[in-house]
């Protein structure tokens, strides 16, 4: 699923100013949603312990992570979102 110009217009219009992506596919799913979370102004933030990589070649996640920061999101674990460890 990906985050469309109307639905964030919507959120917009209440105040949403973070999106939290979490899912699967890390790869395909995560990559495209965060993608465009971040693409329209939204802090988006990736929550790697959340999702699921198909891993088709060795390192595939951590490249799309990579990816994703480049893109200006945040990638956390649930632990450190629910103040159990340090980010």
């Amino acid at each position: 699923m990906s985050v469309d110009s109307a639905h964030s217009a919507d959120e917009a219009a209440v105040g949403t100013q973070e999106v939290y992506v979490c899912g699967l596919v890390t790869e395909v799913c995560v990559r495209a949603a965060a993608l465009d979370a971040a693409k329209m102004g939204f802090t988006t933030i990736v929550v790697e312990d959340a999702c699921g990589a198909l891993e088709q070649s060795p390192g595939d996640e951590a490249r799309v992570l990579d990816e994703l920061r480049a893109a200006g999101a945040t990638v956390t674990t649930s632990a450190v979102l629910l103040g159990k460890e340090q980010g």
